[in-house]
């Protein structure tokens, strides 16, 4: 698996994203995601991360809050709390962070400060999945989000509006990490939406 995942993201780094490079024409957007899909795409794409959430996941409840008010929270201090997670986890007013990719809470706060100042408001993406204790009451109240683009990637196979149903967790009760790459191609698991033709879709229509 690991000599599998090495030659992938070989793959991914040598061709799939310089042809993701060229192709992207948006390149003042901001992904708010609830967990680390948003940070890789952007990564992928070589962009400038304009976004605070990036390397940490946020749960549905909280993350669902976080954005049906977005600027009230980003303008509000983010504090540590104990838990007893390994990895510091970061409280803004009523939600919780949990910054899994930082070594101490100093950075993640020096990170999630300089990167809120850097979001685009007239171009927010919103990405979520249905994880982490996600449940059918979080469904609607994402189905009522007052943003144009929005994305849920959900295991089981949807009609609904902004859902993307990602193969091969038909048994599980919610999709898995979907930054992993599928095969040694490089294919990563939320390929299966076209997030570049998502991103650009405002820049064509000019």
């Amino acid at each position: 698996m690991i000599f599998r995942n090495k030659i992938a993201a070989r793959i991914r780094k040598k061709i799939i994203n310089p042809y993701l490079k060229k192709k992207n024409h948006n390149h003042n957007f901001t992904i708010i995601s609830s967990n680390c899909n948003g940070g890789v795409i952007y990564s992928d794409l070589g962009e400038q991360f304009r976004s605070p959430t990036i390397n940490l996941y946020i749960k549905p409840s909280d993350f669902l809050n976080f954005v049906s008010d977005l600027k009230n929270y980003l303008s509000e201090e983010i504090m540590e709390v104990e838990t007893e997670h390994n990895y510091p986890v970061g409280k803004l007013k009523d939600i919780y962070i949990y910054f899994m990719h930082y070594r101490s809470f100093q950075e993640a706060k020096m990170k999630w400060d300089e990167r809120k100042q850097r979001v685009n408001y007239e171009d927010i993406y919103i990405m979520m999945t249905d994880r982490d204790g996600f449940t059918e009451k979080d469904r609607e109240r994402f189905q009522k989000l007052d943003y144009k683009n929005k994305v849920l990637f959900v295991h089981g196979r949807t009609k609904l509006p902004d859902e993307v149903f990602v193969k091969g967790y038909e048994k599980e009760k919610c999709v898995g990490y979907l930054s992993e790459y599928k095969n040694i191609l490089g294919i990563r698991k939320f390929d299966c939406f076209n997030y570049l033709e998502w991103l650009n879709e405002e820049d064509e229509n000019v």
